[in-house]
């Protein structure tokens, strides 16, 4: 079936905030789009699976034009893969400037924003589904929208290690150098150990 053209801007809507959040502006992402197959949504189901390698070639065009480290940009594109669906499959909206209004007052608002930050320090621990390098990613990028209480780097490393075990918070937040790419690069990539509870007590 034949796209709206609609839902092309929709979609490179959103892909470009999505890489816009890697360096805090919109870039253009045309020939990425291109030249990419596997950022294909008919192809997000592969990029989704844990044992999925991304092209080679294509990532260090994407890192070259992005400019930041690979493992950034790998966590960024899984992340777009899984939300993506949701994200489309809620929009009944017939044109795009409709769109756009929703989008831009769904993550640029104040509210949202103060939102997002308490979320963040109201999580107790991750789930055992999720590794600790694509959770500290996840709200590493969502902090980027944070621009009404302009958090440090090195404040958001100590939020987001709070949800992790004593071990790998301290291995983050005793960094010499607290950026959010290296914290990223240390944190474990690995799933929580699943608890399991006895039915019997």
């Amino acid at each position: 079936m034949r796209k709206k053209p609609f839902e092309i801007k929709v979609y490179k809507t959103i892909y470009n905030n999505a890489f816009g959040t890697l360096h805090d502006k919109y870039i253009n992402n045309q020939f990425i789009i291109q030249d990419t197959s596997f950022m294909d949504p008919r192809n997000y189901q592969k990029i989704k699976q844990p044992k999925f390698i991304f092209p080679e070639k294509s990532m260090v065009k994407i890192v070259e034009i992005v400019g930041v480290d690979i493992l950034i940009v790998q966590c960024q594109l899984v992340g777009f893969a899984r939300n993506y669906d949701a994200i489309v499959n809620a929009c009944l909206i017939q044109n795009y400037e409709e769109f756009r209004d929703i989008y831009l007052n769904e993550y640029r608002s104040r509210e949202i924003q103060m939102q997002t930050w308490s979320q963040c320090l109201n999580v107790q621990k991750i789930t055992h589904n999720t590794n600790y390098r694509e959770h500290f990613a996840y709200w590493a990028m969502r902090f980027h929208h944070l621009e009404i209480l302009n958090v440090s780097d090195e404040e958001i490393i100590r939020n987001i290690a709070c949800h992790y075990p004593e071990y790998i918070r301290a291995l983050l937040i005793s960094l010499s150098k607290r950026t959010i790419l290296a914290a990223m690069k240390r944190a474990p990539n690995k799933q929580p150990i699943k608890q399991f509870t006895n039915a019997n007590t």
